[in-house]
């Protein structure tokens, strides 16, 4: 294993958390449904559908930032 390798295998291990819970308390309509939609479907996500999504977000957070 290369040293990158090993280093995103640390950082996603820190993020990982196997039950996820989101908290939508306070947060509009849509968040809500967001999360269910997401909790539902996730599992018929491919791999490469699941990273787009994920880079998509998160293009979106750090605009905002």
């Amino acid at each position: 294993m290369i040293w990158d390798e090993a280093e995103e295998l640390q950082r996603l291990a820190a993020l990982s958390h196997p039950r996820v819970t989101v908290d939508t308390a306070g947060l509009p309509p849509e968040a809500t449904e967001l999360a269910n939609v997401l909790a539902r479907d996730i599992a018929r996500l491919s791999r490469a559908e699941a990273a787009a999504l994920l880079q998509r977000v998160k293009a979106m957070v750090e605009q905002r930032m």
